[in-house]
């Protein structure tokens, strides 16, 4: 039975993840949905309280590590890398999603010890065999879609006979219904149905006598739900499929007639990898052995139905573009632009410029839905000429696109942009950035009155002009402009409180920036000898303080290291600290680890800073003085008060809660 369960679904923001969700939560079960969103849609995700949306990818142990905290009974792993082209086209992040992406999450289903863990394969590891029986051999595989799928089948099989994971393996044939919209690398059906909606001749590849099996999406649900509860299946590979088989053409024909469109339909030579001309499910044993009873009759009736929704529910029309200028390299993507890009990309198609790049870095971050990143290396280091080439690369890149909104948080690479684009009629949009300078390696003065004098052109240039501090708020006022307060977000779902220890641990997470208070730091290692401070991050005093460290045998260095390891630490620290020297920069900062620390409801302890007092008032301590700073690390160790402070933090974090802010983002671009 599967009433009541705590279910992880992943890529349930997909259609038959959707749709799966939907059943789950018929039997009361408890559904944590993790998606990335990269093929998947918020919007069709059942609305529910008992159904928590996490975004995020199976690649980030954090996210895992913090779902499977919730003690899951039933995993359903659909998340992957999706479709034959997309794998041709991107067969890196194919592996890394589909293989490596598996392991991490048999890694941590078997750790915990889950009741059953369900693959979800496809028929695409059949390659060019009409012979679709359950076997694990012999097979001639077309793409690395199908390579990578039968990868991850081996390791959930290995699993089950290593381990003891009790798993299952489901091969889908093309599941089709309500659930799926149309687009680049989705399936043939809602495809046809779009087409056909915007009277355009269905494209296909062959003649149309190569024939596919279509599985109603009810069929798949009803599947899954078997694999997930059926006992002594363990170990098992089952084909979901209907048992027939349906010409590409005579699919073709249905769909014009359902949708009333008129255009003949256009046939073209087969794609490279595309050799099956015949492929059909043998369902002899998943009906015997599941119990499966697949609806194959009023396949027309199922094309309506799909028709319905697709009409209801695919967007109406080609969505507006936008070009974003971004202030770091694309493999640096995080804080706010990140969290941009992510919400965006619902609703527009996304050009992201990224900063150019001198350092040659490669990208392990996946490209979402809609977003097309243009990189940009260079050997030049000179940043007087990396910011002419920025400004000219700008200008050619925003002039000759489609894009109706710019985004840039870069005054001094986008004044000519900002300029034109006003002249163009587009809409233009500054966002103000604390830590923009640093990023550019603007140190010396004059350099910093450039930034500020091109800031102050931007301003004005800007149709809309957004601080992410009240602080720089304050400066677009003082420039005559209504400034658009759209602070950093945080995730309530990733960030989950923690209880206190009393570890003697004291930690600082955040770049290891020229803004440390060095002789503050000293004096805090002096003071408590007994408790370890850890200082978790990489930058240009990352050497002062391993100097400091030979002196200071309680200060612990740990350079930047994965997500999951950082969150560790931080569960561990007693308090976070942010012992910063004060100055105008610092006046401005808003360190994205903040709210993260008072969203895990940790006492956080900062130097006497003008922003983090504006956001924070009353729900973190702030020292004017060294003896300020020692006796409120003291305070920590009183539990009434500070359990009463970590209360009023989580509180306000909660108000900063990405969900609560997305509708801030969209308002950006209106």
């Amino acid at each position: 039975m599967i009433e009541n369960k705590k279910v992880l679904v992943t890529g349930g923001a997909g259609a038959i993840g959707s749709n799966l969700v939907a059943e789950l939560i018929k039997h009361n079960c408890t559904v944590y949905v993790l998606d990335d969103l990269s093929s998947g849609y918020v919007d069709i995700v059942p609305n529910d309280p008992r159904v928590h949306l996490i975004i995020g990818s199976i690649l980030d142990d954090k996210i895992l590590d913090d779902i499977f905290q919730k003690k899951i009974d039933i995993v359903y792993h659909l998340a992957a890398f999706f479709a034959n082209q997309n794998s041709v086209d991107h067969p890196e992040a194919d592996l890394s999603v589909n293989i490596l992406g598996t392991l991490k999450v048999l890694q941590r289903a078997s750790k915990h010890k889950v009741q059953r863990f369900v693959y979800t394969g496809t028929s695409c590891v059949y390659g060019t065999t009409t012979n679709a029986i359950e076997s694990t051999t012999d097979f001639h595989l077309d793409t690395p879609y199908a390579i990578s799928k039968l990868t991850g089948e081996k390791y959930v099989l290995q699993y089950n006979e290593l381990y003891g994971l009790s798993a299952v393996v489901v091969r889908f044939f093309n599941s089709f219904g309500p659930g799926e919209k149309p687009g680049k690398y989705r399936n043939v059906i809602p495809n046809f149905i779009w087409k056909a909606m915007n009277n355009e001749p269905l494209t296909i590849y062959g003649t149309g006598d190569e024939t596919r099996d279509f599985n109603w999406m009810g069929n798949a649900v009803q599947a899954l739900i078997l694999a997930g509860t059926k006992e002594g299946i363990e170990g098992e590979i089952f084909n979901i499929g209907s048992g027939k088989e349906t010409k590409i053409k005579d699919l073709a024909e249905v769909i014009n007639r359902v949708v009333g469109n008129k255009t003949p339909i256009e046939y073209i030579p087969r794609r490279k990898w595309d050799t099956i001309t015949r492929r059909v499910a043998n369902v002899s044993k998943t009906k015997k052995v599941l119990g499966y009873v697949p609806d194959v009759g009023g396949f027309e009736d199922k094309i309506r139905q799909t028709y319905e929704w697709v009409k209801k529910h695919a967007r109406p029309k080609p969505l507006s573009s936008i070009t974003l200028i971004s202030p770091r390299p694309w493999h640096a993507q995080w804080g706010q632009e990140k969290e941009l890009i992510y919400i965006l990309n619902e609703h527009y198609n996304l050009s992201v410029l990224e900063l150019y790049d001198s350092q040659g870095h490669t990208s392990g971050l996946s490209i979402p839905k809609n977003t097309n990143v243009i990189f940009r290396k260079t050997s030049i280091k000179n940043t007087f000429i990396l910011g002419l080439l920025n400004e000219f690369s700008n200008l050619r890149k925003t002039l000759f696109s489609k894009s109706k909104v710019i985004i840039t948080y870069v005054a001094s690479g986008s004044i000519l942009t900002l300029l034109f684009a006003r002249v163009l009629g587009k809409k233009t949009v500054f966002i103000l950035s604390e830590d923009i300078d640093s990023l550019l390696g603007m140190k010396s003065f004059f350099s910093k009155k450039v930034s500020s004098f091109f800031t102050k052109i931007a301003i004005k240039l800007a149709n809309k002009s957004v601080g992410q501090t009240y602080e720089l708020c304050d400066l677009i006022s003082k420039s005559g402009k209504k400034p658009i307060y759209v602070p950093y977000a945080v995730d309530m779902q990733r960030n989950l409180p923690s209880t206190f220890e009393n570890t003697n641990k004291i930690g600082y997470v955040g770049s290891l920036g020229d803004w440390l208070d060095i002789d503050l730091i000293d004096h805090l290692l002096k003071s408590f000898k007994e408790k370890e401070f850890y200082f978790v991050g990489d930058g240009s005093k990352f050497s002062v303080l391993s100097k400091l460290s030979k002196k200071h045998s309680n200060l612990v260095l740990v350079k930047s290291v994965d997500e999951s390891e950082i969150d560790k630490l931080i569960v561990s620290f007693d308090a976070c600290i942010f012992p910063f020297k004060k100055s105008a920069y610092t006046d401005k900062l808003m360190p994205l680890r903040f709210l993260d620390f008072m969203a895990r409801k940790k006492v956080v302890i900062s130097s006497d800073l003008k922003e983090l007092k504006r956001v924070s008032k009353d729900a973190s301590l702030f020292s004017k003085t060294k003896s300020e700073f020692v006796q409120n690390i003291s305070k920590v160790y009183n539990l009434e008060f500070a359990d009463s402070l970590k209360n009023r933090a989580f509180d306000l974090a909660s108000k900063y809660d990405i969900e609560l802010l997305r509708s801030d983002y969209h308002k950006l671009v209106e």
